[in-house]
């Protein structure tokens, strides 16, 4: 299909404006690196060896020989491990940190460990957001962001999280702020660059985007989060101490019965005045976490998708 793309691209080519061609040749160029991306790691993806509880074992070691005073306990080993075993198997696009507290420096040699051990962990990436830290397949996280990208960001839900806005619905992205489509193509263009397996500092593109749009880019979510002007004091955020509904997209194994959280995102329950907008969004998820699995053949005949919404009362973000 992508050849079928730069064809057309070569015939309208004709009819376009000298920045409209260059635009289009960069695109091709793009795109023909993201192909040999993915045919030199074909081998890799396809034949890892690893399992989640051989992730799980490196990991664990990895927080063993660290200093005692931050020594990783053996839950936390196994929180990180699953995660980052979904993210090396294209399952899941990129997962953040959350279980324990990893410096830039602790997150690249632990990706550094984890190739060597597996040859699938070469496509994933280390990024940082302030104190955060994210790690993603590089090729899947391209592609996705590079629909994203072609959209214009109109495929994804725009949420305004700032209070006096905290009654209205969920709207399509028909006019995305320049920022958001500016940070994506930045991300992509950085990622597509980065040698493994360093790490990549998110704050030098990320000036007028608040932490938590850019945090929801990363993790792949289908909303934008976004204020209505200049992000305003903390206590002006619809998201702190309001009842959140929570989108939980689930992955089971039918085979072993064991069930795994792939992504879990919040709503505030002011936002979500008509079940049709929950409705929308639960099934934009699933379809494309479906569509994604369908991909990996040795995984789609094992594993089933579900979504799964629970509100809950107040929490404190």
């Amino acid at each position: 299909m992508a050849w079928a793309v730069a064809h057309a691209l070569a015939v309208v080519a004709t009819y376009l404006t000298t920045n409209e061609r260059q635009l289009c040749a960069s695109t091709c160029k793009l795109w023909s690196g993201i192909l040999k991306m993915e045919w030199r790691g074909r081998a890799h993806h396809w034949n890892m060896a690893a399992t989640a509880a051989n992730v799980i074992d490196v990991v664990n070691q990895c927080g063993q020989c660290r200093s005692k005073k931050r020594i990783w306990s053996y839950k936390q080993a196994q929180t990180l491990g699953n995660d980052l075993y979904f993210v090396a198997s294209g399952i899941r696009l990129s997962c953040l940190v959350d279980c324990m507290n990893l410096t830039a420096a602790a997150a690249t040699t632990l990706l550094a460990v984890l190739t060597k051990a597996f040859p699938a962990f070469a496509h994933v990436v280390t990024l940082l957001i302030d104190d955060n830290v994210f790690y993603v397949h590089r090729l899947h996280f391209i592609q996705a962001k590079l629909v994203d990208i072609a959209y214009n960001a109109s495929n994804l839900e725009l949420v305004n999280i700032a209070k006096p806005h905290a009654n209205s619905v969920p709207t399509i992205c028909l006019d995305a702020s320049p920022s958001t489509v500016h940070f994506l193509r930045s991300l992509v263009s950085s990622l597509a660059m980065i040698p493994p397996p360093s790490a990549l500092d998110l704050t030098t593109i990320t000036p007028s985007l608040p932490p938590t749009a850019v945090a929801g880019l990363v993790l792949n979510y289908p909303v934008v989060y976004t204020f209505s002007s200049q992000p305003p004091p903390p206590t002006d955020n619809a998201l702190a101490m309001q009842p959140l509904v929570v989108f939980e997209l689930v992955i089971s194994d039918v085979n072993t019965g064991h069930t795994h959280s792939l992504v879990k995102y919040s709503l505030p329950q002011l936002l979500v005045t008509h079940p049709n907008h929950v409705a929308v969004m639960r099934a934009n998820l699933l379809v494309a976490c479906r569509r994604h699995i369908l991909h990996h053949e040795a995984t789609s005949s094992t594993m089933s998708v579900h979504v799964t919404t629970i509100t809950l009362s107040s929490v404190a973000l």
